[in-house]
């Protein structure tokens, strides 16, 4: 008897009826009301906590920077972008004398290297020299991580919330982890912290409350209204594609015109839309097709090659950045000449995919497993090892351009597009294989669109 398989049938299920009865019963009335008093408590108390960051010079270093960490630990640093770099900036200014004055607190020197290399700064831990920085980084980590997982495997831990925090960041790193996901675990851990601040617990759970109702209304009107979007143009080359690529097609170019037409100034955007769509499906997909129904495995080189365009390289951040009013035609520009972040973002979706257990295509798809172990003549665990390799450098790669974004003319937004679509494969894949199996993924669902945090 199949236990496990009964379980995640009816935890999504369950989902299920729940989400259906939100839809019977209309989203904001079932869960969460966005009154009036409740925006207004939202600008009261979004006052509130900019006041804080702007007064924080005052404080010590490390209650300044861990006032930063649970902005954007609770998912709300959104609101105060321009004070948190102020902040972060004032820092930095002062950077040896900041090291210097908590040379001995580990903790102190850790956050201040995490929150200033997201900001962008190019810091080394400590007074390490730049060219010792990386090997120190991976041995510090790989010291941190044993330790951490021998606290566990000991018992050494004593509190449940730091238990089940230390698991959850072995299991999803903050890099690697969606903001949203990351801040819903991380409400319990922050209102046990005895050095809470309740005004930034109560923002935080109100806004995640707003938007979370917000989202509800979207799915509802998407799912009881829908459209027909069938009726844009005559675009070359498409009679070719099979019926179900023509309606996805036709439906995706339907949107992307709305949205261009939307934002002014931008007739191009459509365009370079076409021109991608072309490239992944007649060319990529197509190769990849060939592949399968001639049960071929080509050189590692020559698939990724086509993976690389098949996993988005140029298509997944040209369709993210269409809806952005920051982006001009240099952004798309910039995309197809398929800078590093952009390929790491790829690579990484793609071999994520490939090391992902299957449950129907594994037998007939070209992967870079099966590609290694024929051309190498390695055994699968070989092969995966390589490739999981590949992903680790991956997001160095992605590390590295994050850093860029004070020396370069792509702002942190649109670079954060691409971190966050790494980290969405990330969680599509860690667990198994989301696309054929998404049973284990109902809490996910529940924690993001159905589920409200108690204020």
């Amino acid at each position: 008897m199949d236990r496990g398989g009964g379980n995640k049938r009816r935890e999504i299920r369950t989902v299920d009826r729940r989400w259906q009865q939100l839809q019977r019963g209309g989203v904001l009335g079932i869960l969460w009301k966005v009154d009036a008093p409740s925006r207004q408590k939202l600008e009261e108390l979004k006052e509130e906590v900019r006041l804080m960051v702007l007064h924080s010079s005052s404080l010590p270093l490390l209650q300044r920077l861990g006032l930063i960490d649970a902005i954007q630990c609770l998912g709300i640093s959104y609101y105060f972008e321009a004070e948190i770099s102020h902040v972060l900036h004032q820092i930095h200014g002062n950077y040896d004398h900041c090291v210097g004055s908590c040379s001995n607190n580990l903790h102190t020197i850790a956050l201040l290297f995490r929150l200033l290399r997201d900001e962008g700064f190019f810091i080394y831990p400590g007074n390490t020299p730049s060219h010792m920085s990386l090997a120190w980084i991976l041995v510090v980590k790989a010291f941190t991580t044993s330790h951490l997982k021998a606290a566990i495997n000991e018992g050494i831990i004593s509190s449940s919330s730091l238990l089940e925090h230390v698991k959850y960041a072995l299991n999803r790193p903050i890099r690697k982890d969606f903001i949203r996901l990351h801040t819903r675990h991380y409400f319990p851990i922050y209102k046990q912290d005895r050095s809470h601040i309740e005004a930034l617990l109560n923002f935080a759970a109100l806004d995640f409350n707003i938007l979370l109702a917000m989202h509800q209304e979207e799915l509802n009107q998407i799912t009881l209204e829908g459209k027909d979007l069938f009726s844009w143009g005559d675009i070359e080359h498409i009679n070719a594609l099979p019926g179900p690529m023509k309606t996805i097609f036709y439906t995706l170019l339907d949107l992307v015109r709305e949205t261009s037409e939307s934002i002014q100034g931008k007739p191009y955007v459509a365009q370079y839309v076409k021109q991608e769509y072309r490239n992944l499906v007649p060319n990529a997909h197509s190769i990849e097709g060939k592949w399968i129904h001639g049960g071929c495995l080509p050189p590692v080189e020559e698939y990724m090659v086509v993976a690389l365009v098949s996993a988005g390289i140029t298509w997944f951040p040209i369709l993210y950045y269409v809806g952005m009013a920051i982006t001009t035609q240099a952004t798309f520009d910039w995309v197809r000449t398929h800078p590093k972040i952009c390929k790491a973002s790829a690579i990484i979706c793609r071999l994520l995919d490939d090391l992902a257990p299957y449950q129907h295509e594994e037998a007939h798809a070209a992967t870079a497993t099966k590609c290694y172990m024929k051309q190498y003549k390695l055994s699968e665990e070989e092969a995966r090892a390589i490739l999981k390799r590949q992903v680790k450098d991956a997001w160095k790669d992605i590390n590295e351009g994050l850093l860029e974004q004070n020396m370069s003319s792509v702002s942190k937004p649109l670079l954060m597009v691409l971190l966050n679509h790494a980290r969405a494969n990330v969680l599509f894949n860690q667990d198994g294989d989301w696309y054929s199996d998404p049973y284990p993924y109902g809490d996910c669902v529940s924690s993001l669109l159905i589920d409200p945090v108690a204020v």
